[in-house]
Order: C-alpha cells, then sequence, then structure tokens
C-alpha cells in the first residue's frame, strides 16, 4: 500500500518550531524509504534559515520528499 504523508510547516526564528520539524521528519524518513511511501512537505512561508537549509539539503538526498519551497494556496 502507497501512503501520502503531507506536512506543511511555518517556521520562524521566534516560534522556534525548527526541531520539531526536523524530528518529525527524521522520525518518519525511515518508514517512508522503506516502504513504498511519499513524504510531502510544504514551506508555508518560514523565514527560519535552518529549516530553508535542512529542506533543502534534504530534498536533494531524498527521492521519495517532495518539496515545495513557498506557499502556493491550496488550502
Amino acid at each position: 500500500m502507497n501512503v501520502l504523508v503531507a506536512m506543511a510547516v511555518h517556521n520562524t526564528e521566534e516560534n522556534k518550531r525548527f526541531h520539531t520539524t526536523r524530528e518529525t521528519i527524521l522520525d518518519l524518513l525511515p518508514e517512508i524509504v522503506q516502504g513504498d511511501h511519499t513524504l510531502f512537505v510544504v514551506n508555508n512561508g518560514s523565514t527560519c534559515d535552518k529549516t530553508n537549509r535542512f529542506l533543502d539539503r534534504l530534498s536533494k538526498k531524498e527521492t521519495k520528499l517532495i518539496y515545495i519551497k513557498s506557499n502556493i494556496n491550496l488550502g
């Protein structure tokens, strides 16, 4: 069974959500990679440099990660 996991992030230096985002994605990745699954991450205007660098690096390395760098008004 193929599962699509979708995640929207909006991280700023003030809300300090980088570590939560990073840990959530790193916890999900083994299951995503081992199974026939895809992780879809939408960066909803994060201004946190750590978040942007992490997602950029990860999207180049993980073929099962779909990364949208900006809010495209889906919801």
